[in-house]
């Protein structure tokens, strides 16, 4: 049984994947809203790939939004290591 895909959290590793200290949700995870209540329990987000612009270092991650559509969402390296970033999902950065 796999865990809930109601929230997607993006991580960066600075050692190549031996650790992932910083951990900031793309989607933090909401009830459902009426307008996309076809997935009972909440919203649900899955098959997420992405891609970082060696120009401009901008991480772009494309992930199905709620079984629905494709979402296309586009963040900085600054905004996922930024302090005090939290996280909701699963993924638990070490302290």
């Amino acid at each position: 049984h796999s865990p809930p895909r109601d929230v997607l959290t993006l991580a960066l590793s600075d050692d190549g994947g031996d650790t992932w200290p910083h951990a900031r949700d793309l989607e933090p995870g909401v009830t459902a809203d009426p307008a996309f209540g076809k997935v009972p329990g909440g919203l649900r987000y899955s098959y997420p790939a992405l891609a970082q612009d060696p120009r401009s270092g901008h991480v772009h991650v494309a992930y199905t939004f709620n079984r629905e559509a494709i979402k296309h969402v586009v963040v900085t390296e600054q905004w996922v290591r930024a302090p005090g970033a939290v996280t909701a999902g699963h993924y638990r950065p070490p302290q």
